[in-house]
């Protein structure tokens, strides 16, 4: 289905994100991994809007080949928490997980958007934690649930340690660690 500006405004406002072939308008296939393209992204206070989605394809003229589209989202602003919309100029790439990796990583990109699932999964997190717990094991066709998303730290039990007199469990250094990488790299798709 091809969707119009006001229809691609709308649907990453209802659904928090979507994707449309750069120039169908097409919607992409519901395999593979979407990868931002640098320097091209751009943010919006608020929703989107027609005029926003416009603008940000009139003002990019993405290069090389490969399946270009345009992408969308709805996300807090990372500095300031309001409500923004990001778009961006990516290519879906239909391999598996670790060629995804390797691509978003040699364009500095945190992660790559997983058509099939509708996630982010974070090329930057080889996080290894604990040998004896696969959810830290990424493979090749899979990344570790630390992988697929920020905000989750497979269990661990009461793995403590004390710091300057303070107790601190292994999940909040890991959280730590994770928010680190966060704010050095920015925030990108």
């Amino acid at each position: 289905m091809s969707l119009s500006d006001a229809q691609f405004a709308e649907t990453i406002n209802s659904q928090g994100g979507a994707s449309r072939h750069w120039q169908t308008h097409n919607e992409p296939p519901s395999k593979g991994y979407m990868i931002s393209e640098p320097g091209a992204e751009a943010m919006h206070a608020g929703p989107a809007t027609e005029s926003a989605v416009a603008a940000h394809q009139r003002d990019n003229t993405p290069g090389g080949g490969g399946e270009i589209y345009q992408g969308g989202w709805s996300d807090k602003h990372p500095d300031t928490g309001e409500p923004t919309t990001f778009l961006d100029v990516s290519k879906r790439h239909n391999v598996p997980w670790h060629e995804a990796r390797s691509i978003a990583e040699s364009k500095g990109q945190i992660g790559s958007f997983h058509l099939p699932s509708f996630e982010t999964h974070y090329s930057y997190r080889d996080m290894p934690g604990p040998q004896s717990n696969p959810d830290w094991e990424s493979k090749p066709d899979r990344p570790s649930n630390y992988e697929r998303d920020a905000d989750a730290v497979p269990e661990m039990g009461s793995t403590q340690g004390n710091l300057s007199g303070e107790q601190h469990s292994l999940e909040d250094v890991m959280r730590t660690i994770a928010s680190g990488r966060m704010e050095r790299r920015g925030h990108a798709r």
